[in-house]
């Protein structure tokens, strides 16, 4: 009814093994696009992109149908990944209300969605997101993705999905 999750890749099956490594969901919350990433952190902080993408709503549909689908997609990945912690990245001030309000509700979607499963829910700027992978607050979204490249060996398709890979990393490392 509300579509499919949009563009997704996925690097494994999801498995549950609780004593050796931890799951955290990145989210970059959007409207249009919500960018998501799972990662596993194993005993030894090896870093695994188990997967990531991102969900696509359409302007053409309302506001109220287009938070819906972020939901019900973003449960979706919550029940297939058991993530232990959630992190998300704060928005931005907008100059245009309209937007600015749209991109809080979906926020606020983005938000609630892991909470409601008992995830845990931490949120990071975007500086902050830039200089714990980066080493620069101030980094392009180029060099984040050419980091990520380096630590997972794989691209993500859209700076949404790398995006929350990012900020999925950067709770690990706050976390540590």
């Amino acid at each position: 009814m509300y579509g499919s999750l949009g563009c997704h890749e996925f690097f494994g099956e999801p498995t549950l093994n609780l004593t050796s490594e931890r799951r955290i969901l990145g989210l970059d919350p959007g409207l249009t696009y919500t960018g998501w990433a799972v990662i596993s952190v194993h005993h030894l902080d090896r870093f695994v992109c188990e997967a990531c993408g991102r969900i696509q709503t359409s302007a053409q549909q309302s506001v109220a149908v287009r938070l819906v689908h972020i939901h019900d997609a973003l449960l979706r990945v919550c029940q297939a990944w058991s993530p232990h912690a959630a992190a998300i990245e704060q928005i931005f001030v907008n100059s245009n209300p309209a937007s600015a309000l749209k991109l809080g509700l979906a926020r606020g979607v983005v938000l609630m969605t892991p909470a409601s499963c008992g995830i845990p829910v931490t949120e990071y700027s975007a500086n902050t997101v830039k200089k714990s992978v980066t080493g620069n607050g101030h980094a392009s979204k180029v060099q984040v993705l050419q980091m990520l490249k380096g630590i997972f060996n794989m691209t993500p398709s859209s700076y949404d999905s790398s995006d929350a890979l990012a900020v999925a990393l950067c709770h690990r490392f706050h976390q540590k």
